[in-house]
């Protein structure tokens, strides 16, 4: 439940410490011995405990096909892992939370990177989706748990045993109580790869007050780009916490793809044909994926076509729906050498590479008014020019950067005719194809360098906290 509220100003070097000493709804400044109002803390403390019957069924029932709701309520409100309670006295522990797959990708790299230079750290790293879990399990070799539910009792009782060093949160997971805590037990918290949608600044705007108590708490903010800091700074985050250090998700993909290659299946499957790749749709999309597929196997039927939904339980019934239609189609898991059109890729983790072999990239997630766009960056690392769709809300400093450099092409509308044009048009054109993917692959190389720049920062941070005696 990211929602809102707070307390006192957590100490910046230099500064005196201003500590709470009574209950959740007023404290005392040690040194001053004034009142301090934590109205919202105490109000989101009220919401959070009638919100939790209802939240908790409503994840249970969104979870459903990937794990036994009730196991999953259950790790989200037990305790922390026990391997990292036990840990050493004064091992120095950074806990970094990732909501989903786009987030735990760009989170993997930092912690990587964090290991290398600060190997005497242990490293959490915490999800709220199953997919979301099954990823930093598969890519990250550290410990992987759930977040704990942001509910104070819960949140206490994994600081107390974590004891964390920093805690960290990806992009715009803002969790108040997780917030809070820290605070109280002088453990710095810090966002990276800080982003706001336009949606998300309107409603948090109508909660200022709000968010001002949250994000005060907050000690470090590397954001995307300046108009991301610009939104921090209006929602309340402090001035000097604010910093621009550019999008992870560049550094991410050039990290993790720098040693990926086609794979083998792939290039067997295709055999040397075009390849077109349509990555990350989603169901609300369905129609128009399924009409411009047909008709493009149609239109060009030398070409191959794979198709990847953003959530894989939807593959069985696309792959039916085109068999239906006549379609030479069947699912990844099943291929057997068959010369299939058209490809319904069923597994996690395989998209990225997929890439590689494409001719054209067809980035959905952004094809209808309901969805905030999904990452392009992945297929313009391999030189592959990308289409996307009018809604991509959630990336726009992204998109922009590619369109100043030339490297995306965004359809102004999301109809069958517009898209079926513009791939068919690049496919007819191999002269085309290669000039704007060599434009795609610089701007993912020239947007690189946030990564350096994040963790300068978190460094910094921990090291004004331990010199100041802040850090648990």
């Amino acid at each position: 439940m990211p929602v809102l509220g707070s307390q006192k100003r957590l100490p910046t070097p230099g500064l005196q410490t201003c500590r709470p000493v009574l209950g959740a709804g007023w404290g005392f400044c040690t040194q001053h011995r004034t009142p301090i109002p934590n109205m919202y803390r105490w109000i989101y403390q009220v919401l959070s405990y009638a919100a939790a019957p209802f939240y908790g069924l409503g994840l249970g029932w969104s979870v459903r096909r990937h794990i036994a709701p009730g196991r999953y309520l259950r790790l989200r409100l037990q305790g922390p892992p026990a391997e990292l309670s036990d840990r050493p006295p004064g091992q120095p522990l950074l806990w970094l939370h990732a909501v989903s797959v786009g987030e735990v990708l760009t989170a993997v790299p930092l912690l990587q990177a964090w290991s290398e230079r600060h190997p005497d750290w242990a490293v959490l790293l915490t999800t709220v989706t199953p997919t979301g879990h099954a990823v930093a399990r598969r890519h990250w070799g550290g410990l992987v748990a759930y977040l704990p539910m942001d509910l104070a009792p819960v949140v206490r009782r994994w600081l107390d045993r974590l004891r964390p060093t920093l805690v960290g949160t990806v992009e715009t997971e803002i969790w108040p109580n997780l917030f809070w805590q820290a605070r109280d037990r002088s453990v710095p918290v810090a966002v990276v790869n800080g982003r706001i949608s336009d949606r998300a600044f309107r409603r948090y705007r109508r909660v200022g007050p709000l968010m001002r108590q949250v994000l005060d708490a907050v000690r470090c903010v590397c954001v995307q780009s300046d108009r991301q800091a610009e939104r921090f700074r209006r929602l309340g985050a402090r001035p000097e916490a604010l910093h621009v250090t550019g999008n992870l998700k560049f550094d991410a993909v050039i990290r993790r793809m720098t040693q990926a290659r086609v794979p083998d299946w792939l290039d067997r499957w295709r055999a040397g044909r075009p390849l077109v790749v349509f990555g990350s749709w989603t169901a609300p999309e369905w129609s128009l994926l399924r009409d411009t597929v047909t008709a493009l196997a149609r239109q060009v039927p030398e070409a191959r076509f794979l198709v990847a939904p953003r959530h894989i339980e939807v593959a069985a019934e696309w792959t039916d729906a085109w068999r239906a239609q006549g379609l030479p189609v069947g699912r990844r898991t099943a291929w057997q050498g068959e010369d299939w059109t058209v490809m319904v890729l069923d597994t996690l983790g395989e998209l990225a590479a997929c890439y590689a072999g494409a001719a054209v990239a067809v980035v959905g997630g952004s094809f209808h008014a309901s969805q905030a766009g999904h990452n392009p960056i992945e297929p313009a690392w391999w030189g592959v020019p990308v289409v996307i769709g009018p809604f991509h809300r959630d990336f726009v400093d992204v998109v922009e950067a590619f369109q100043a450099g030339g490297g995306v092409q965004v359809l102004p509308t999301g109809t069958a005719e517009a898209l079926q044009t513009c791939v068919r048009d690049l496919l007819r054109a191999p002269e085309r194809q290669a000039v704007w993917g060599q434009q795609a692959r610089r701007v993912v190389l020239q947007q690189g360098g946030a990564l350096d720049r994040t963790l300068a920062h978190l460094e910094a941070l921990t090291e004004a906290c331990r010199r100041d005696g802040v850090t648990s």
